[in-house]
């Protein structure tokens, strides 16, 4: 047996309201999503996997949360939707974007619709599969499976461009013989050294990131030495809204310039150039007007934003907190009282002291 299916990840619904005053965002977002789940259904396709970041924060607005619940209402007679928990969807320890919909799971409300809050072992279709939801590193098993993950690997392209540099610690921990399937990275790519692909996103998250996106439509199967056979093709998605670069050298240029709203700008001008007095009212798809002599500043500050939540310094409510209070003169017995009374607010408010 084999296992045909659709993976698409990093939605990251809500992410886009700032580009879009016309309030037109939810319903340019929730037009992307569908294009796989239309893929999968003209093609027979009833398994559609979505490894981490369906949304962009960890609490939706309602109007996105009701947009959503009504997509998967849509497809819930004929795809099985598989969806982890990515680093976007949090919002401390047993907090996530997605905790309605699991209580309607959990009720039965969806017959198809599938979420990953822990590691999980399942064999669909006769493939084993280990679904992997972020923070988690340690695979349940240590048999060969088929691998959705949101994690980042070294020798992967960063969402700038870049070769990711070395290892996460937040990487899975592989099994020989196994294929990761991974979101998280937004670039479309095959890292053949880790057995892996990313499936990137569906539309371009700011003006560092490149077309083409998209999602996989792949084929993977149990081989009789146990090992996972995968093979897969990229669906272009061709998003409805674009984030362009351009750079103005001549002031006839200007009026090349889209007022098509789905065609975001960010504007380079060089050295004599004018910019029109109204540019930016006149057409508020141009989001960013800079001086050429920028461009290579602004590009290393992206670089360097790119720079993903795992990988920054943990902290919370207490980091920090014993080093301050002993330099306002706090004994050690008062410093151990004002510890036992911040972590008895936090269990309180039920906030995890580490997140």
């Amino acid at each position: 047996m084999s296992l045909r299916a659709i993976s698409t990840s990093d939605w990251h619904l809500q992410a886009y309201e700032r580009y879009f005053p016309d309030g037109s965002a939810l319903e340019r977002q929730m037009n992307e999503v569908r294009k796989p789940y239309a893929y999968a259904s003209e093609n027979g396709i009833q398994h559609v996997f979505v490894p981490g970041d369906l949304s962009n924060v960890p609490r939706m607005d309602e109007r996105y949360l009701i947009a959503l619940i009504a997509h998967f209402v849509s497809v819930d007679d004929h795809i099985d939707t598989h969806y982890i928990i990515g680093n976007h969807d949090h919002l401390r320890e047993g907090r996530t974007s997605v905790d309605v919909l699991n209580a309607m799971v959990q009720n039965k409300f969806f017959k198809r619709l599938h979420l990953y809050y822990q590691p999980t072992r399942k064999v669909i279709d006769g493939v084993p599969v280990t679904f992997m939801p972020f923070p988690y590193t340690e695979q349940p098993k240590d048999k060969p499976s088929l691998v959705f993950s949101h994690v980042e690997t070294s020798g992967a392209l960063g969402d700038n461009g870049y070769l990711v540099k070395g290892s996460s610690k937040h990487d899975i921990v592989r099994v020989d013989g196994d294929f990761m399937v991974s979101g998280h990275l937004h670039t479309y790519q095959t890292v053949k050294s880790k057995r892996a692909v990313f499936n990137g996103s569906l539309t371009q998250r700011n003006f560092g990131e490149s077309l083409p996106k998209g999602w996989i439509d792949f084929t993977a199967k149990k081989r009789s030495d146990g090992r996972i056979k995968f093979s897969h093709e990229f669906i272009s998605g061709n998003p409805e809204f674009t984030f362009n670069t351009v750079t103005i050298s001549d002031k006839s240029q200007w009026a090349d310039l889209s007022e098509d709203p789905s065609r975001l700008y960010r504007v380079f001008v060089d050295e004599g150039i004018t910019v029109p007095r109204n540019l930016m009212h006149d057409r508020p798809n141009v989001i960013y007007v800079y001086s050429s002599d920028k461009k290579k500043k602004i590009e290393t500050l992206e670089q360097h934003a790119s720079k993903s939540l795992v990988d920054l310094p943990k902290f919370g409510p207490t980091t920090y907190l014993k080093p301050f209070l002993k330099k306002q003169g706090l004994t050690r017995p008062m410093l151990l009282t004002a510890r036992d009374m911040v972590h008895e607010a936090l269990s309180t408010l039920g906030i995890s002291s580490t997140q």
